[in-house]
């Protein structure tokens, strides 16, 4: 290496400054040895390929002794990009890699070269160590982290497979990596054919068969390369491996026999294999602590059965045989099977990865109890928290939980740490539950061991709860310890009772006594089972278990040898099948004895039981198994014979006389047949069933159909036989029809006299409910009878039926006699003619009914008259013709007002009494119209009201129009303004007088309007004018009540004009005189009196004079209104 400080002492490189420090902290030269630290010219052009080459990947590192022989004095330490200038027996070199793209920089020194030590003489130690101590590590239990272990062992297994058919050594298992390395090496051995060629051959053969029979096992592919595969066929596999494998370790034939190192070795990879197969498997499963399918929850119980069953067949079968000296160490299969931390560890895998699969299935446990307890309502944790800690399961890599590394041994360890330290707290809360659930009555202890398990035991998989209920368990081992007790007093003072009843009694107690072993087991689901004195308990148990077994077998011994002397128990072939009753009533009975059939059951019990009944009394329990079904058969048989009688209805039986006869022609031939042929038999038994069958559904089809016919005929009664008559005639007829069928069927004809009889009763039947029907029908006549139609009409001035009464009556009465005639028509079933007939005569109740029925009539009738007389006064009313009711409205033209209101008003009263009268009523069968009436009335009080509105309507026009006219010229003259003091005299004389009929006007218009209102009600209309007569009205008396302020105002305004008035005045009076003084006439003296002259002269002074006239009338006003308003009289 450059001596750094030699070459650039001022700057040093920090790049080699780097490189110094790792080699002298890898080499072991310390910072004092600094200074005898030294390198060639040669590293140090090294170096600077290596630090500036972008193309130079590799920089090795060693030291060598120095060229003069003394390595004491000086540390020599070479650099090198080339492979071939390491020596092969340097020992540790240092390998500095270079990573990345791109020149080298002082800050990036530490992240893009890779520093390593490299064991040059054991380059694969060097390499195996690296892989497995540190990127196994780094990269976890993935893909690529599982791939290492077989990427290293691989790579040895390809290095000394190539020199082993040279060098091949049985006790080198360094090369076993897989099970197939195992077959490799004995077939490649066999092939060098060298020494011991026939044993090399067999174990070569027989690791070829095992192969064979597992090929997923001795395959050298990964379950990656080579795809997915069911763990049924590993567990397949298992099974058909193992015996082969015992056969290599124990053949005679191979000798020196097949050594135990590389067995166990063989087990080992083999186990590793498994656990690698089933971690697969496990990794492929989504969501495996929360499975949402069968088909995850499925992998997971194969899996674990998979590696019990390959732990149980490595632990129970003979792959090591014990030899003396592995003997006196424990044995060759003791700790290496067994413990988890033998050298060996041949099951630890499964074992570890079989203990995790339970926890899996733990926690998926405690998640569905977690939820059934949250769901209480009065449960301390709520589904809310158990839904939190069910999402905050930690989403760990299956990779590495499942894997088989020490890796994921530390994964697994803190996945399961948090999630415990999540819900220790929850879970120490259901301590007050599990403590009610203990303390509760449940029958016995076992009882309550079960119970709570099934609620609580997946959550005592955490010691702190199992700590806080130490006191409540050791409890409930005290009581469970007693029980067993007790469960021991009884099995040895119980009595017999049966051999049935003491084989369940014995079951019984078995099942218990596994319950308490279950609950003390030191399985997961053991409630007990850490509890000091529950393993005390459990062995125990056990040893009760097996007593109750001993009972069990002692009690089957002693059955058998009862069984076996005691002849009288089992069938006699010899006997008849069917024989008559020794008590002389004739009844038939089947010779099968019913303890057969006791015997049969306890050897089914005893069969289920687990043991087998020897080949004598099997045989005998057979055939009285095989003829039972006979027996079973034959007894229903006789039990139908001997309660024919009874079981026929006695109406039918001639009906059913064929059949019968020749069924008990059939059951006499009985005692020709024996227990013997079983041909005989069963066609005898076929028979007599067949027999059996068919008389039987021929008595239940007529029973059947008579029922039928029972309830039809009772149905009728639900119909009316006098207004539903057809509906009840069909019904009866489909009876009928019925009734011949049956018949049909039973092989009678309508003329055959065995129906007779059933006829004949039916027809009584029939009988009694047209009896009930007549005499209800009667009762209920008036009611049920179908609608008649009578109208109430007026006739003149009366009211009258249409029809009459006596019409009404002989109709009615018609009816009764045809209701009464149609029952003696009735047919029935013929069982009985004429039976109907006679109704009227047999039954006193019909009689009864009939005359009620005419009591019933005339009452009805009376009742008609009753209604007619009701409305009999609307009739005067209906009889007024059109001329009286003109000549009225002219008698009333000149009458009051009041009395043309009081009669409108009746009229409306009486139109309202006529609308409340209904359109008809129901008197039971006669419904009362009283439409044709009620529309006459109504019409003559419309006819009348209407010509005393049209009347009244044309008074009360006139009014209206003379109280207009008269408020008009009223409020004419209120309008308009007088301009003098005498026009004000006039205009407050006006409204004084207007004033005082105001009063009267506004009582008349009050009574216009009630009359208006009266006509609208009457159908008048509105009354026109009556609006404006009232706007005419309000105007006066508004200008009434507003006369004194125009007055005031009128009088000062004159007042303000009185001075304008004066000089207006004077004015008139100087013009009047000037033209006077010029345009007087002038007659001349000597004028005739006639003359023209004098004519115009006279003529004009009229007109003067006409004009001096307003001039004066003007000043007598001025002079008035001078004097009104205290002023002085003009001076003119």
């Amino acid at each position: 290496m450059a001596n750094y400080y030699s070459l650039d002492i001022a700057q040093p490189d920090p790049r080699k400054e780097f490189i110094v420090e790792a080699c002298m902290a890898l080499l072991g030269i310390s910072q004092k040895d600094r200074g005898i630290f030294r390198s060639n010219p040669e590293s140090n052009g090294e170096l600077e390929k290596f630090l500036e080459d972008l193309n130079t990947k590799i920089l090795f590192a060693y030291e060598q002794a120095h060229e003069t022989g003394i390595s004491g004095e000086f540390r020599n330490v070479c650099l090198s990009t080339r492979y071939e200038d390491i020596p092969s027996r340097l020992g540790v070199a240092v390998v500095f890699i270079k990573i990345g793209v791109g020149e080298l920089a002082a800050e990036t020194m530490s992240g893009r070269v890779v520093t390593t030590t490299v064991d040059v003489t054991h380059p694969m130690r060097g390499l195996r160590g690296v892989l497995r101590e540190a990127y196994s590590k780094l990269l976890g239990d993935s893909e690529v982290g599982r791939s290492i272990e077989e990427l290293v062992s691989g790579l040895e297994a390809c290095i000394s497979r190539g020199s082993l058919s040279e060098n091949f050594d049985e006790d080198n298992i360094d090369n076993i990596v897989i099970p197939y390395d195992e077959l490799a090496s004995w077939t490649q051995h066999k092939e060098a054919g060298k020494e011991s060629g026939e044993r090399v051959s067999r174990i070569a053969k027989e690791l070829s068969e095992c192969r064979l029979a597992a090929p997923m096992l001795f395959d050298n592919s990964s379950p990656q390369e080579r795809g997915q595969s069911s763990l049924a066929t590993l567990h397949a596999a298992i099974d058909g491996v193992l015996p082969l494998l015992e056969n290599l370790s124990l053949d005679d034939k191979i000798n020196p026999a097949y050594p135990v190192k590389r067995m166990k070795r063989l087990l080992v990879v083999i186990s590793y294999k498994i656990c690698a197969e089933v971690s697969w498997h496990l990794a492929e499963v989504k969501d495996i602590f929360q499975p949402k399918d069968k088909g995850a929850s499925m992998v997971v119980r194969e899996s674990l059965k998979v590696l019990e069953r390959w732990v149980q067949c490595v632990q129970d079968g003979q792959l090591l045989p014990e030899s003396p000296v592995e003997s006196t160490k424990g044995g060759a299969r003791g700790s290496e099977f067994n413990s988890r931390h033998s050298p060996y560890q041949i099951l630890a895998s499964p074992l570890r990865l079989a203990d995790r699969i339970r926890c899996v299935n733990s926690l998926q446990l405690q998640q569905k109890q977690l939820r059934s307890i949250a769901a209480d309502a009065t449960s301390p944790i709520t589904p809310a928290e158990v839904q939190s800690l069910i999402e905050d399961v930690p989403q760990a890599d299956t990779h590495s939980l499942f894997g088989v590394s020490d890796y994921s041994e530390m994964v697994w360890k803190e996945f399961f740490g948090r999630y415990a330290r999540k819900a220790e707290p929850m879970v120490l809360r259901l301590k007050p539950l599990i403590d009610r659930q203990l303390a509760a009555p449940s029958g016995d202890a076992a009882s309550t061991v079960a119970s709570v398990t099934g609620q609580f035991g997946a959550m005592l998989d955490f010691p702190i709860l199992r700590e806080n209920l130490k006191s409540e368990r050791q409890t409930i081992l005290m009581m469970l310890k007693r029980e067993l007790d007790e469960v021991e007093d009884s099995l040895g003072s119980s009595r017999s009772l049966g051999y049935l009843e003491d084989l369940h009694q014995l079951a019984m107690m078995r099942g218990k006594v596994d319950l308490m072993a279950a609950g003390l087991a030191p399985s997961s689901a053991g409630f007990l089972r850490d509890l000091p004195g529950a393993s005390e308990a459990l062995s125990n148990s056990r040893g009760m278990s097996m007593l109750i077994k001993g009972r069990k077998d002692t009690l089957f011994k002693q059955w058998c040898a009862e069984m076996s002397s005691n002849s009288s128990v089992w069938l006699d072939t010899s006997a008849s099948v069917i024989k008559t009753s020794s008590d002389g009533g004739g009844d038939l009975e089947v010779t099968f004895d019913s303890r057969l059939l006791l015997a049969t059951k306890e050897a089914r019990a005893f069969t289920n039981a687990g043991y087998q009944i020897p080949k004598d009394l099997s045989a005998k329990v057979e055939a009285g198994e095989r003829y039972y079904k006979y027996a079973v058969s034959l007894r229903e048989v006789c039990i139908f014979y001997n309660q024919l009688s009874l079981d026929l209805l006695p109406f039918q039986k001639p009906m059913l006389l064929t059949e019968a006869l020749a069924f008990e022609e059939l059951l006499t031939k009985s005692k020709m047949s024996s227990w013997k042929g079983v041909e005989q038999l069963r066609t005898f038994t076929e028979r007599a069933e067949e027999g059996r069958r068919r008389l039987k559904s021929l008595n239940d089809n007529l029973r059947l159909m008579h029922d039928q016919i029972l309830s039809g005929i009772i149905s009728l009664c639900d119909l009316s036989l006098l207004r539903q008559g057809e509906r009840w005639r069909s019904a009866l007829a489909e009876l009928q029809r019925k009734v011949d069928i049956a018949a049909e069927d039973a092989g009678a004809s309508d003329k055959d006299s065995s129906t007779q009889l059933w006829r004949a009763h039916l027809d009584r039947q029939l009988k009694a409910v047209v009896e009930i029907q007549l005499i209800k029908g009667l009762q209920m006549f008036s009611k049920t009878l179908s609608d008649i139609r009578v109208d109430i009409m007026s006739s003149g001035k009366k009211v009258v039926l249409k029809p009459s009464v006596e019409e009404l009556r002989k109709k009615y009465y018609r009816e009764v006699l045809k209701f009464v005639g149609r029952v003696g028509k009735i047919r029935g079933f013929g069982g009985a003619p004429g039976i109907f007939r006679k109704v009227c005569e047999d039954s006193s109740g019909v009689r009864e009914a009939l005359v009620a029925a005419y009591s019933q009539a005339e009452n009805l009738f009376d009742r008609l008259e009753e209604e007619r007389a009701g409305v009999e006064h609307w009739g005067v009313i209906g009889s007024v013709g059109e001329q009286r009711l003109a000549e009225l409205v002219e008698i009333y033209d000149g009458s009051g007002e009041a009395l043309w209101e009081a009669n409108l008003k009746q009229m409306k009263k009486k139109k309202r009494e006529l609308e409340r009268i209904p359109d008809f009523v129901k008197v039971d069968c006669f419904t009362v119209h009283m439409v044709i009436l009620k529309a006459v009335v109504e019409e003559q009080i419309e006819r009348f009201s209407l010509e005393m509105v049209i009347s009244l309507k044309r008074r009360m026009n006139e009014q209206i129009k003379s109280l207009t006219v008269q408020l008009e010229v009223s409020l004419g003259k209120l309008t308009a303004a007088p301009e003098s003091i005498r026009e004000i005299a006039v205009s407050e004389s006006e409204v004084k007088k207007l004033f005082a009929e105001l009063p009267s006007i506004g009582r008349q218009l009050e009574a216009l309007s009630e009359r208006a209102t009266l006509i609208e009600t009457a159908g008048g209309g509105a009354v026109v004018g009556l609006d404006r007569l009232r706007e005419l009205c309000g105007a006066v008396t508004v200008k009434v009540e507003s006369f004194g302020t125009i007055v005031e105002e009128t009088r000062e305004k004159l007042k303000s004009k009185m001075s304008g008035r004066v000089a207006e005045l004077k004015g008139m009076v100087e013009r009047y005189a000037s033209r006077w003084q010029a345009l007087k006439p002038v007659v001349e003296e000597g004028d005739s009196p006639f003359s023209t002259a004098v004519k115009e002269a006279s003529e004009r002074m009229d007109e003067w004079k006409n004009d001096f006239s307003g001039i004066k009338t003007f000043a007598d006003a001025l002079r008035s209104d001078c004097a009104e308003f205290g002023m002085a009289p003009p001076e003119v």
